[in-house]
């Protein structure tokens, strides 16, 4: 596995966002949205680097099961 999927689906997710015109804030959590289950990141750090705002959005993603289902099936695409 290259790792690809790993830094395109967020970049794609981002480009969605951004064509949809929505605040850096949005832009910022769509890139990192997988940021906590993927990466040795904790919450804690996400929430110091990127702020509150950006923290809350991603831990809502992450934390609510339709949207953990419609990532896991747009990857397996």
């Amino acid at each position: 596995m290259s790792g690809e999927a790993y830094l395109t689906h967020p970049l794609e997710v981002a480009n969605i966002l951004a064509e949809l015109k929505l605040d850096v804030v949005s832009i910022t959590a769509g890139l990192l949205h997988d940021v906590i289950e993927d990466t040795l990141m904790s919450p804690e750090e996400l929430r110091r680097q990127f702020g509150d705002e950006v923290f809350q959005i991603v831990d809502g993603v992450t934390r609510y099961p339709r949207f953990n289902c419609l990532a896991t099936t747009e990857a397996s695409r």
